[in-house]
């Protein structure tokens, strides 16, 4: 019995789920912990690489700008500068050309770069200027307003290093500036102090070095953060003083928002460094410049003003996270292809011989009863299996011995049917002769004795089971002169038969409870003459008898009951029972009658027969 409302999972699909379950969990589970603690290593290391290398780069810029700005001040109260600026009444122009001179070989050398990377002047209150490193025949020189303010600012701040962004539409168009631009050099940051005399402090000029800006971007050439990062200068002030690409240009005013990320991450680092300790603010924060997302790492130059700034796209961290990401899952897939194959192949290993036991069961229980299930190596299904195809063996036995007794039986059954209908029947027509002798003076009794006499014959006295349909019909027309006598002019018949099925063999006296049923309980309650239709057709290898009347037809109730083989309440359905036990008995479920009848319109009863030939009786085999 099927349970019905009940889930039902295979020992396949069960074996199968608890082998994945048992390794790829805690696969997936080691996967997830191995990929937040390698993004998280993955992070610290870029975080503290970058920290680093802006903080070594930011150092670098220091020291080197620290160095300029001691060199500057060397230079600003050097004697002979301070003479030069002073010049006595009694220094002829030949001396002051010869300590000019003097003064460009000296700190010449102090420089050590003979190239446009510096330039050393001195700023005069009148705006004109010296070269003291450089090429005097081609001297830097800026916009006369730029120029000023340079000068001005230098002054104002009373001694103190001023730092001056210039780009290049802040120079002169001269024969210098031609010469810088096709090396692409016109960018600098100028370094600016004014000179005062020794001993009364007065103001007498200022000194400007212009460091190119490529010299300074050399100092953190080696900053590559990654795949899109940029590096620059900037003060407190968002002012670029220097940038190593196109993001930010020399003497840019940097994005607001991006210069208060800087400052603030630096009043935060100042707050957490330990009192008497240089710790550097350059820890990650996230900025966005509307279109990228960047890590932003920086950290201060104090003595400066300044900020090395160096921003590292998120979307690269994601990358090389991705790519980790990317490997984590193949080396997951891989585990877990692993562990389907071989789990797959252990519940396999399990569950097939359980599977080839319950496909065995199955075909047994639509009637394969031979069916026999092979060993297996597992002990307990091994056992089962034995068991198994012992009770099979057992019901083979069973059911053979069944099937004979069964067939006793209905042959048993059948011949009862028959002797009940014989008598029933010759006491009838034996009742009908003495009416008709009774009332016509025994006229035509010799007609009426001789068809009785044929049918008893074909009933009893024939030893063969199986007769051609040409006898079979003669036996009828015998039955059906009889009912003539017996119903006066009551019906008239019709035979369609195909001469191609006369030869054909079928059971003795098959049509005949059909016919009568026809007779008696179809046109005999009607009034008027009705018709009797005996029809006879191949179909395929099959042969087709109906027998069709046109008299007060059946009940859907009683059909249905009928159809049921529920048990009969008269002779109709005793003569119909009787008909379809001998077909099926005879040539299996495969054949058998069919009944189709609309009440006072029509009655048809149909019989389906294999097509057999006299011949092949003599053939070995059996018909069921």
């Amino acid at each position: 019995m099927v349970r019905t409302g009940q889930k039902r999972i295979s020992i396949r699909s069960l074996l199968t789920f608890l082998f994945l379950t048992i390794s790829i969990v805690p696969t997936l589970l080691i996967g997830y912990l191995f990929y937040n603690q390698s993004a998280s290593t993955m992070f610290e290391r870029i975080n503290n690489y970058s920290d680093q290398i802006v903080e070594m780069s930011a150092e670098r810029i220091g020291n080197k700008l620290a160095d300029i700005e001691s060199y500057s001040i060397e230079t600003a109260y050097a004697e002979r500068v301070q003479m030069f600026l002073e010049r006595p009444a009694v220094m002829s122009s030949w001396e002051h050309s010869q300590l000019l001179a003097r003064i460009r070989q000296d700190f010449g050398i102090k420089i050590s770069r003979q190239n446009e990377d510096f330039v050393v002047t001195i700023l005069h209150p009148d705006q004109s200027q010296t070269i003291i490193y450089g090429d005097p025949a081609l001297p830097f020189a800026l916009k006369a307003d730029q120029q000023a303010k340079l000068y001005a600012q230098a002054v104002a701040k009373n001694g103190a290093t001023y730092l001056l962004p210039v780009s290049e539409d802040m120079h002169l168009e001269n024969v210098w500036f031609q010469r810088v631009r096709q090396t692409g050099n016109t960018s600098a940051l100028v370094l600016a102090r004014s000179i005062k005399t020794l001993y009364r402090g007065e103001v007498n000029g200022a000194l400007a070095i212009r460091i190119s800006e490529r010299f300074i971007n050399q100092l953190y050439g080696a900053v590559n953060l990654g795949t899109g990062s940029h590096s620059f200068l900037i003060d407190s002030a968002g002012l670029v003083h220097a940038s190593g690409d196109d993001y930010f240009s020399l003497s840019d005013q940097g994005i607001p928002s991006l210069v208060q990320v800087v400052l603030d991450k630096a009043a935060d680092g100042s707050d957490r460094a330990p009192s008497g300790e240089n710790q550097s603010a350059s820890y990650a924060q996230t900025w966005s410049d509307g279109q990228t997302d960047f890590l932003v790492f920086s950290a201060p130059i104090p003595d400066f003003d300044l900020y090395f700034v160096s921003m590292l796209p998120v979307a690269y961290v994601n990358a090389e996270l991705n790519r980790t990401t990317i490997g984590i899952i193949l080396i997951m897939v891989a585990i877990a292809g692993a562990m389907v194959v071989l789990s797959t192949t252990l519940a396999w290993v399990m569950a097939n011989p359980l599977m080839k036991l319950i496909k065995g069961m199955h075909a047994a229980r639509k009637g394969n009863l031979a069916v026999s299930v092979g060993t297996s190596s597992i002990r307990e299904v091994e056992e089962v299996s034995t068991n198994f195809n012992e009770m099979m063996d057992e019901i083979n036995r069973l059911m053979i011995n069944v099937k004979d007794k069964e067939k006793q039986k209905r042959i048993a059954e059948i011949k009862a049917l028959q002797a009940q209908i014989n008598p029933h029947f010759l006491a009838n027509t034996l009742n009908t002769a003495r009416w008709m002798a009774h009332i016509q003076g025994a006229h035509n009794i010799e007609d009426l004795v001789g068809s009785l006499i044929q049918l008893i014959n074909a009933s009893i006295g024939a030893r063969d089971d199986q007769i051609p349909i040409e006898e079979e019909l003669e036996n009828i027309k015998a039955f059906l002169r009889i009912q003539e006598y017996r119903y006066f002019d009551k019906f008239k018949v019709q035979y369609q038969i195909d001469p191609q099925i006369l030869d054909c063999l079928i059971p003795r006296l098959l049509l005949q409870p059909l016919v009568e049923n026809a007779l008696v309980h179809g046109i005999a309650p009607v009034e008027g003459q009705g018709t009797l239709v005996i029809r006879g057709m191949i179909e395929d290898e099959s042969i087709r008898l109906q027998v069709t009347d046109n008299g007060a037809g059946i009940s859907a109730d009683r059909l249905a009951e009928i159809e049921q083989g529920l048990k009969p309440t008269n002779q109709h359905g005793i003569g119909i029972s009787n008909v379809r036990d001998r077909i099926r008995l005879n040539f299996g479920d495969r054949y058998g009658l069919t009944i189709k009848s609309v009440p006072d319109l029509y009655t048809t009863c149909e019989i389906t027969l294999p097509r057999i030939k006299p011949d092949a009786l003599d053939e070995p085999g059996d018909h069921l």
